[in-house]
């Protein structure tokens, strides 16, 4: 469908989107984003609002401000359709450090939503975990946790928290042996997955920095 430019291809690269976010492939995702956005701008109609949420979303995730801002600038007219609100909840509570409110919305999440932010989760909780413990500082249920960073079982929450350098004792998370453990938790993110979804801006910095490597080779 490459040199195709009508709703049939739309409804393709929608279908091969949703797909390849649930298979955690964000290359393929990206790809398909990138046709997406010249097809729309076309004219060409199709779920426009629904994709437009996942660039929100995202950006809001890597807390690319100067790139939300521009995306924003798009939905003057569809701010009020329930995926961009759905979203910007979301990023409203990224920034604002509400773990409580963010997790509210991952768990009534669509199912797509919930596949790009699950590539996000792990480093989301680590965030709120910091935030408990400095809140909590004498000690929380682990049964609490759970609950409130939407996880599916306090056997997954514990084993989780455990991997994040948390210490525990009779189902309870003891705060402050923990704080320095969660901030110094690292979760990697490959050099794929940062390529898979760089702006133009990116692009410029990363095609300088390679040229500066190759001249010092």
């Amino acid at each position: 469908v490459q040199r195709i430019r009508d709703e049939f291809t739309v409804a393709v690269y929608e279908t091969h989107a949703r797909i390849a976010l649930e298979c955690r492939d964000i290359a393929h995702f990206n790809q398909c984003q990138t046709q997406l956005t010249e097809l729309y701008a076309e004219g060409i109609e199709g779920c426009r609002e629904e994709f437009l949420s996942y660039r929100i979303l995202y950006m809001g995730l890597h807390n690319m401000q100067i790139d939300l801002m521009m995306i924003l600038k798009d939905t003057a007219g569809c701010r009020d359709h329930k995926a961009i609100v759905h979203v910007m909840r979301i990023v409203k509570a990224i920034s604002n450090n509400n773990y409580s409110s963010l997790f509210k919305e991952y768990r009534n999440a669509p199912k797509v939503t919930k596949y790009l932010m699950n590539l996000f989760i792990d480093r989301l909780r680590i965030f709120a975990l910091q935030t408990i413990s400095m809140v909590y500082m004498t000690g929380v249920d682990l049964k609490y946790i759970a609950d409130a960073l939407a996880f599916e079982s306090e056997k997954e929450c514990r084993e989780f928290v455990l991997r994040a350098g948390g210490v525990i004792g009779q189902n309870r998370l003891h705060c402050r042996p923990s704080i320095k453990n969660f901030k110094q938790c690292q979760i990697p993110v490959s050099y794929t997955h940062l390529r898979a979804h760089e702006t133009s801006l990116h692009l410029v910095c990363r095609l300088l920095l390679e040229k500066k490597k190759k001249k010092k080779k």
